[in-house]
């Protein structure tokens, strides 16, 4: 039998400023809104590094050395419903330079909590034919003002 989880029950919150540290006390302090209507959160969270080389001539061989990293970057795609505080303020986080917290709640037994800094990088909305529904699709680009931060809730 597998022990691994469904993301079902997951949800993702909003930030209303930066935690003044960027560890789970910090984090636990921020006051957090929910983004309603979530249907994916698609992406990777977490740090990967890019490959840096050096071609030694001598050797013919290759050195090879980790470089800078990406903290990763998630899409969001929600049910339009601009009355959803949440949703106002992802929109809202679109139009600054600013990065933000965000944390998503994952629905496992633990229920692990993730908390990252993030750029909004718009608000677009996909409004579709007549049996769709209006959804939007934000991108979030996670800085690396902080790493991404997994922590077991608090009880």
């Amino acid at each position: 039998m597998s022990d691994v989880s469904t993301s079902a029950g997951a949800i993702i919150y909003i930030g209303a400023a930066a935690p003044s540290a960027f560890d789970k006390a910090g984090y636990e302090a921020v006051t957090w809104t929910e983004v309603g209507e979530v249907s994916n959160i698609d992406g990777d969270l977490g740090k990967v590094f890019s490959l840096s080389t050096f071609n030694l001539l001598k050797e013919a061989g290759v050195v090879k050395r980790k470089g800078s990293y990406n903290n990763g970057s998630i899409t969001v795609q929600y049910g339009y419903h601009r009355t959803d505080t949440g949703q106002a303020a992802v929109v809202a986080a679109a139009g600054i330079q600013t990065t933000l917290p965000f944390k998503i709640a994952l629905g496992d037994q633990e229920t692990t909590q993730i908390y990252f800094m993030a750029l909004t990088m718009g608000d677009p909305i996909n409004i579709g034919g007549s049996d769709d529904f209006i959804t939007s699709t934000v991108t979030l680009e996670i800085d690396s003002e902080s790493d991404v931060l997994k922590e077991v809730a608090p009880v």
